[in-house]
């Protein structure tokens, strides 16, 4: 964000600079976790310019008209920042818990003291002039870690992969497109005898479709084809499985409101709106060691799990191990 030295001197009180800096980190970090994908926002929010200055803004005017002797009122910064400001734009109850957070930790009377840091490494400095801002910003790495913006270090490696695989569909999108191999054959015939062999693996009389689901490469997309046709054949002819791969359905909402259905069926009197999903994660080493299905409600398989680990002796979340 663009800040002016006037707007650094706006203001007379001793928490001016610190906050503003604070409301700048603030809305670096609100931008960069965006690049993380899903792990840094459930959603991909637009924040601007514009919620930078509303926030700067109202600092401002509360510490114009903060009481001297009570101090700032924390409690309102954090809510203006966590559900107006930046809040105002986020709708997804997990996000909200996170920008909040955000808030909650770092806008506190405690940033005002020499020790307080962001992250390891990250402080805010006390200056008078942009100049010295910028010298004290222009000594911080040139490339932020993942932790810096909460995130485990692991969110890097989907960041790396993601900006790889752009640059190689752009080398591979101006390649020539009739260029042959080694042995004489074109990129056409390649990918017909390819093709070819894969048509052949297909289930008998299998039905087409001109719209599909979406997969990241051809060879995932074929092998959960396979894997898709031969749960739903079980299914069909051997009866209902003990346990279902949950990734393999096409509308996997739709199986699990069927399934609070048949369990409404089961109780007189209840009724649909009023039953709600509970799961439980087994200590079934894999779904081939389930033995009979559950008496109520389904085992399913198939989920992962992006951003955390899962302990299995203690039967909670935990944090990813490093890659």
């Amino acid at each position: 964000p663009g800040i002016t030295q006037d707007q650094l001197e706006v203001s007379n009180m001793p928490q001016w600079k610190p906050m503003l800096y604070g409301v700048a980190f603030l809305h670096t970090t609100v931008q960069e976790r965006r690049k993380f994908g899903p792990i840094g926002w459930n959603i991909p929010y637009e924040f601007n310019q514009a919620d930078f200055n509303a926030t700067v803004q109202f600092v401002q005017n509360h510490l114009d008209d903060v009481d001297l002797k009570k101090g700032v009122s924390w409690s309102t910064v954090r809510y203006m920042i966590g559900e107006i400001q930046y809040g105002g734009r986020v709708t997804d109850d997990y996000d909200k818990i996170l920008l909040n957070t955000f808030a909650r930790v770092w806008f506190s009377e405690a940033m005002f003291q020499a020790n307080f840091r962001f992250y390891k490494g990250y402080s805010i400095p006390h200056c008078k002039a942009i100049p010295q801002y910028l010298e004290h910003i222009q000594a911080l790495p040139l490339s932020d870690t993942p932790e810096v913006f909460g995130l485990h270090p692991n969110a890097d490696i989907t960041y790396q992969t993601n900006c790889a695989k752009e640059i190689l569909d752009t080398v591979l999108s101006v390649q020539p497109k009739d260029s042959s191999s080694g042995t004489g054959e074109t990129r056409e015939d390649v990918a017909f005898n390819m093709a070819q062999d894969m048509l052949d693996k297909l289930p008998a009389d299998y039905v087409p479709y001109e719209v599909s689901w979406p997969s990241s490469t051809l060879g995932f997309w074929f092998t959960e084809l396979l894997d898709r046709n031969n749960q739903f054949y079980k299914w069909c002819f051997e009866g209902q499985p003990r346990s279902f791969w949950m990734t393999g359905f096409f509308n996997p909402q739709g199986f699990l409101t069927a399934m609070k259905q048949e369990v409404t069926r089961a109780h007189k009197g209840w009724a649909l709106d009023s039953v709600v999903l509970h799961n439980e994660v087994t200590k079934f080493g894999s779904s081939d060691d389930v033995i009979t299905a559950p008496e109520e409600g389904v085992y399913v398989y198939g989920l992962y799990l992006e951003g955390a680990a899962w302990d299995k002796r203690g039967q909670k979340l935990s944090e990813s191990k490093p890659k």
